[in-house]
């Protein structure tokens, strides 16, 4: 018998024109074995979702 596979790492993308916030999150969901992918602007997110697979989505509501 074959071991079980280990679940693909998922991604997320953190969106928040907070550099501080983007960092610290970035680090926890790092450590945890998710791939992050931070944006600071929603532009270079929206294309960034238009072409890969996003498992989740971190925004910050409030962006300048």
């Amino acid at each position: 018998m074959n071991p079980p596979e280990a679940p693909a790492p998922r991604t997320i993308c953190l969106v928040d024109d907070d550099a501080s916030v983007l960092k610290a999150l970035g680090r926890l969901l790092t450590s945890a074995g998710y791939i992050v992918q931070a944006f600071s602007e929603a532009a270079p997110f929206l294309v960034y979702i238009s072409a890969n697979r996003v498992d989740l989505v971190v925004l910050d509501v409030w962006m300048k």
